[in-house]
């Protein structure tokens, strides 16, 4: 980092304080400087002095400085064994804010692309849109169903309750929100109800009947099936080449369903491909690296505990795109994102994942910044 820096912008002040760290090493070999054995002059600067020096520094805000105090923080970080308690403050501080880049959203031709990319990327026009009547009749209507309700008024982590109720009164109260009484309501008028339907309980049977899979046990026969098997065949042809060239694997598919909706910011730990079936969707992408503006709560479902003024500041960094029926997206893993319903929605998302080596996958995708949040705060993927 020390020699990045002096060779390429000597203005930012590092070289000088570099020098001045290792200044002492000439008169004290086989001593000691700043707590690392120094022998015959052979001296590198530890973790805690580096990061020292680079706070100190006038902010390097070139991006050749940036990338080399990115690749400085990886590698530290990711010394083994170097965990919160081994962690100085110096480095964490440091590291926790090397990397801001903004949030871009390419268009792709295929998924294939897309997934190679790790980075977003929007598909135009890839899938058949959604054909399927989202009822049949009495029997359908009938049948009993767990919808989420929850406040769409905030980007912020919450209590999501559980509503019990029969399909054909969610398909009613998702197309005139009106016919609901507010009074009843645990967000009052803005309450959203949505949809969750997914075979997820395939992948992971300890989610059946939590809000990751509520509606396991209707999956059995009745419209919920029905809808997720039509969703599957629109887009399983757009990702059977994709996954084969890739590695990936499916994990699960999820269907859901609903009007007027805004979904919190959230973080997937798996690559996510969302297919928009019916209605228009807007989506907010966020780089990994605005964790800690977002600040997502390990133990509910990720949603952001930022502040007012550190949320508008990751919003900064975010990209918003708007899915049209028959459209795709692909949020990489560990990218924070949120959506909002323009119109009724059905959308459908495949979860991908690697069947060997998956862990090692998501520790490789860390950055700095991310890796640093879950030192202070706890695992989040």
């Amino acid at each position: 980092f020390c020699a990045t820096v002096a060779a390429r912008h000597p203005d930012v002040g590092v070289d000088g304080a570099c020098r001045a760290a290792t200044a002492s090493c000439a008169h004290a070999p086989g001593g000691l400087v700043d707590g690392v054995p120094v022998d015959a002059c052979d001296f590198h600067l530890n973790d805690t002095s580096l990061a020292r020096i680079a706070l100190g520094a006038r902010a390097p805000v070139a991006s050749q400085v940036s990338k080399a105090l990115e690749t400085w923080c990886d590698r530290t970080l990711r010394r083994a064994p170097y965990d919160a308690d081994s962690a100085s403050v110096q480095v964490r501080r440091l590291c926790r804010g090397t990397s801001r880049p903004r949030a871009s959203i390419a268009e792709a031709k295929d998924i294939g692309e897309a997934l190679l990319s790790k980075k977003p990327a929007v598909l135009r026009n890839v899938v058949k849109p959604f054909a399927e009547d989202l009822s049949r009749g009495p029997d359908d209507d009938a049948t009993r169903v767990v919808a989420m309700a929850y406040d769409r008024a905030r980007n912020a982590a919450q209590q999501i309750y559980s509503a019990p109720m029969t399909y054909g009164d969610f398909l009613a109260w998702s197309a005139k929100p009106e016919l609901l009484d507010e009074a009843t309501l645990p967000y009052g008028n803005t309450t959203a109800l949505y949809l969750l339907v997914t075979d997820r309980h395939r992948f992971q049977p300890e989610a059946s009947g939590t809000l990751a899979d509520p509606n396991g046990a209707a999956m059995r026969d009745g419209p919920l099936p029905r809808l997720l098997e039509e969703a599957d065949r629109a887009s399983r042809a757009v990702l059977e080449g994709a996954l084969g060239e890739s590695g990936f694997d499916l994990a699960w598919t999820s269907l859901r369903l609903g009007s007027a909706y805004a979904y919190p910011t959230h973080v997937d730990c798996y690559e996510n491909v969302i297919f928009q079936l019916r209605g228009r969707k807007n989506v907010t992408v966020y780089p990994p690296a605005t964790v800690w503006d977002l600040q997502p709560d390990i133990n509910h479902k990720h949603w952001p505990t930022g502040s007012p003024q550190e949320m508008a500041r990751a919003a900064r960094d975010a990209a918003t795109v708007e899915l049209q029926p028959g459209d795709a997206l692909y949020v990489p893993l560990m990218w924070p994102h949120s959506v909002q319903s323009v119109d009724a929605s059905v959308t459908s998302n495949k979860y991908l994942y690697l069947a060997e080596g998956w862990r090692g996958y998501i520790d490789r995708a860390k950055t700095a910044p991310w890796v640093v949040y879950e030192m202070e705060r706890g695992g989040l993927c």
